[in-house]
């Protein structure tokens, strides 16, 4: 699995998507909570096939690298 990684991505009229790569299993959504707390109200959560597949354990934290 690739490494972990937030994307956010801001459309054309000011909505805002937020994505985990490289995390398997419901730990994504741990490290999206306090992002999405930040940008507001949550209209819609959707699971990726990632989110069903076994988590692996990790060290415990996340680098972000900005693009």
């Amino acid at each position: 699995m690739s490494a972990p990684a937030i994307v956010v991505t801001i459309g054309p009229t000011g909505e805002v998507t937020v994505s985990v790569e490289g995390v398997a299993g419901p730990g994504c959504q741990a490290l999206t909570r306090p992002l999405e707390a930040a940008l507001g109200v949550t209209r819609q959560h959707t699971r990726t096939p990632e989110y069903y597949r076994r988590a692996t354990p990790s060290a415990g934290h996340v680098r972000l690298d900005s693009a």
